[in-house]
């Protein structure tokens, strides 16, 4: 029975039947907890085209301030496309770190795959061509604990969220806070379970945030893989017990 007449037949029993998104769950996560961690600043670090952002703003309501950040060049194009209308959403084109350097990218055909880290056998199984590096370009990488007084001057005062999704970097960028670390309130990072990028593991993540005062408030499948059903790589967020309200 196709779906338009499930849901027709829903509605008149008084049901509105959707089809499952994993995306849903997140904003309605991030809907209930943004508000709760009283957070007025968001950090979005891998920003590709704006799509966090636009979701925040979007679906989950968020009115704060946002810095993002992007290194290459195209996505960075449809950043700026994206966020020039939003006087509080600003974009830099640079990648973070944990050190100031520069560093080589490997621009994917899907930029979203896009990584400073080589692609493993694993990972170029599971996403072929998408994944497979169609162009590189060198990038300034910064420290963010080396950049915040000039982007946020109050920055003390202020209920901080950090985003990553890094195909891999969260660990250094996340290094790169120093002890800006603990000033977050929440955090959201994407964790690799069955090692696409040859990076650290979930379980490594999990220890370095717990270790830095961050505790889980939900995690979601970000991709899977279809032949042993297993988990390839989850979207978390945590929450800083010390800075609850």
């Amino acid at each position: 029975m196709p779906f338009k007449l499930h849901r027709r037949l829903a509605s008149h029993l008084g049901y509105d039947l959707q089809k499952f998104n994993k995306q849903l769950l997140l904003e309605t996560h991030l809907r209930s907890l943004l508000p709760l961690l009283e957070i007025d600043l968001v950090i979005d670090v891998g920003a590709n085209q704006g799509q966090f952002a636009r979701m925040l703003r979007d679906e989950v309501g968020y009115v704060g301030t946002i810095h993002s950040f992007e290194p290459l060049p195209d996505a960075y194009l449809a950043l700026q496309i994206a966020s020039h209308l939003d006087a509080g959403w600003h974009v830099h084109n640079v990648a973070l770190g944990d050190c100031d350097a520069t560093l080589n990218l490997n621009g994917s055909h899907h930029s979203k795959f896009s990584s400073v880290h080589d692609v493993n056998a694993r990972g170029s199984a599971k996403f072929r061509k998408g994944i497979a590096v169609a162009r590189s370009a060198s990038a300034p990488v910064r420290r963010l604990d080396s950049l915040m007084d000039d982007l946020v001057p109050d920055f003390a005062k202020r209920r901080a969220f950090l985003k990553m999704d890094t195909q891999g970097h969260d660990k250094w960028v996340f290094e790169g806070l120093g002890n800006l670390a603990r000033r977050f309130v929440g955090l959201q990072s994407e964790l690799s379970v069955m090692g696409i990028e040859g990076v650290p593991d979930y379980v490594e993540m999990l220890d370095l945030y717990r270790s830095n005062g961050f505790e889980l408030t939900g995690a979601y499948t970000v991709n899977r893989c279809r032949e042993t059903g297993c988990i390839v790589q989850m979207g978390c967020v945590f929450a800083s017990l010390q800075h609850a309200p």
